[in-house]
């Protein structure tokens, strides 16, 4: 009996041992989860740890499969010559914005970030389009409109606005393309044709 009790004890303590090395292992990969680094491999077993560390890598690889996703989206955002700028639909407080809008804007990132996309416009924008920025709306517009830059200049633009809920926010995704060259191309023909009218009218004269 008394040797019955010893290895029980025995026993008892070598399982809690192995479950408390198991608990610190969970601990550790929590951890590292949380600081976005690799967790080693899976524990194995089919007890409560087990389950707990299954989904400890299942969290692990949707947070691998979202961080990729993160930087093809820079990657993407950051090459493109269109200027991208993200906003709250409830103020227009910009969130973010591209390398091109940096760029073309004349702000840093952190700068631009203290702005409203109200004031990167030179002038008002038609009633009809102002009342579809105004949230909860899920939207799509285009429209044209002057920007201005950090140094007072303006360049006229087409902007294209997506409204949608994000995460319980309602933001609105902007992208502006410089369209300097083509209204300065219409201007050219619009003086061609002009001229040409002018010339007709002075022959029939």
């Amino acid at each position: 009996t008394v040797l019955g009790i010893i290895f029980a004890a025995a026993a008892a303590w070598q399982i809690r041992r192995a479950v408390g090395r198991r608990v610190d292992l969970l601990v550790w990969k929590a951890q590292k989860l949380a600081k976005g680094e690799a967790i080693g491999p899976r524990l194995g077993g089919c007890d409560e740890i087990t389950g707990l560390d299954c989904a400890f890598h299942d969290m692990a690889e949707l947070l691998a499969e979202r961080t990729a996703d993160l930087e093809r989206y820079r990657l993407l955002a950051d090459r493109t010559q269109c200027l991208m700028l993200f906003a709250r639909q409830d103020d227009g407080r910009i969130l973010h914005a591209n390398a091109a809008a940096l760029a073309t804007y004349g702000y840093s990132l952190a700068e631009i970030c203290q702005l409203t996309v109200d004031q990167l416009r030179s002038g008002e924008i038609p009633t009809a389009i102002a009342e579809h920025l105004t949230p909860p709306s899920d939207f799509s517009l285009a429209y044209e409109a002057d920007q201005r830059r950090s140094d007072g200049s303006t360049f006229p633009g087409e902007v294209t606005v997506e409204g949608q809920l994000v995460s319980g926010e309602h933001v609105q995704l902007s992208i502006v393309r410089d369209i300097s060259e083509r209204k300065h191309a219409e201007s050219l023909v619009a003086d061609a044709l002009g001229e040409i009218g002018r010339a007709s009218c002075r022959e029939r004269v």
